[in-house]
C-alpha cells in the first residue's frame, strides 16, 4: 500500500508532494503530474519535476500543459515539488594558455539542474567537432591542422545549452 503526503510550499511552483515513503522500483516507466499552484514563468519550458532530498533538488524534466507537468519517472518514494531552471550552462576553458602547445581546446561544461542538452563548437565561423566523455565534463576538441592554418590569430566560440533552453556562449582568440 502507498502512502501519499501533501505540504504547501511558498518556494516552489506546486505543493511538495509525498509519493511512498520508501523508494519503490516501476519495471517501465510511469507518467507523473503535478498541478502548479503558482503559473508565473514566461517561459514554460524553465519548469520541471524535481526530487527533494533535505535542501538539495534532483532535477526529473518534464513538460508543460495548462498548468500541470508532466514526466516520466522510473520510481517513487520521495518527494516531488515543481521547481524552475533559469540558470545557464557555465563553460570554463580549460588551461587556454596550452591550446597552441596541446593543439586541442579543453572546455568544461557545468549546469545547475536540468543538464547539458547540446553543444557547438566553431573556429573562425565553421563547425569543429568536440569529443566528450561522458564520465567527464571536459569538451575537447583536436586541432585539425587541414583545417586550421598554423601562424594565425583564430577566433573560437562555443556555446551550450540546457534541458530548458538556457544558453551560454563563450567566445576567445587564440593563436595557432
Amino acid at each position: 500500500m502507498f502512502t501519499l503526503g501533501k505540504r504547501q510550499s511558498v518556494k516552489y511552483f506546486s505543493d511538495i508532494l509525498r509519493v511512498n515513503d520508501e523508494p519503490v522500483p516501476f519495471h517501465n516507466q510511469g507518467e507523473m503530474k503535478i498541478k502548479l499552484t503558482k503559473d508565473t514563468l514566461v517561459n514554460k519550458q524553465q519548469y520541471g519535476i524535481v526530487i527533494l532530498n533535505g535542501a538539495k533538488e534532483r532535477w526529473v524534466g518534464g513538460v508543460y500543459s495548462d498548468g500541470v507537468i508532466a514526466a516520466s519517472v522510473r520510481q517513487i518514494g520521495a518527494e516531488y515539488t515543481v521547481s524552475s531552471d533559469n540558470v545557464a550552462p557555465v563553460i570554463t576553458a580549460v588551461q587556454p594558455q596550452q591550446w597552441e602547445k596541446q593543439s586541442k581546446i579543453s572546455i568544461k561544461l557545468s549546469d545547475n539542474k536540468s543538464g547539458i542538452k547540446s553543444y557547438r563548437g566553431t573556429i573562425d565561423g565553421e563547425f569543429v567537432l568536440f569529443e566528450h566523455d561522458m564520465k567527464s565534463p571536459v569538451y575537447t576538441y583536436k586541432f585539425d591542422s587541414s583545417r586550421l592554418k598554423k601562424g594565425q590569430k583564430h577566433k573560437f566560440v562555443f556555446i551550450a545549452t540546457d534541458g530548458c533552453g538556457n544558453t551560454s556562449e563563450y567566445t576567445s582568440e587564440f593563436y595557432y
